[in-house]
């Protein structure tokens, strides 16, 4: 499992109703037993985001209460940005 150490989110403008929209995410970071979520929530006909955000998640084992190392299916979905 995984638990939320920390989150920062940016709303850079307002949305309206109606609306439709495009969410992403993806990992943005890795460490051994830590790694980053970046999310960004788009209106659908716009490139620039309406909010976005990076989540600090951490690989744990909730029987023995303790971290764990970042698993290879955490891994595998890694794309740094270019």
């Amino acid at each position: 499992g995984v638990i939320l150490a920390s989150m920062k989110i940016d709303y850079w403008r307002q949305s309206s109703y109606p609306n439709n929209f495009n969410i992403g995410c993806r990992i943005i970071r890795i460490g051994n037993k830590s790694f980053d979520l970046f999310s960004a929530i788009f209106d659908e006909s716009k490139t620039n985001p309406i909010t976005s955000g990076i989540f600090t998640l951490v690989t744990f084992d909730y029987k023995t209460q303790k971290t764990i190392p970042i698993t290879d299916n955490i891994k595998a979905n890694y794309l740094p940005f270019n």
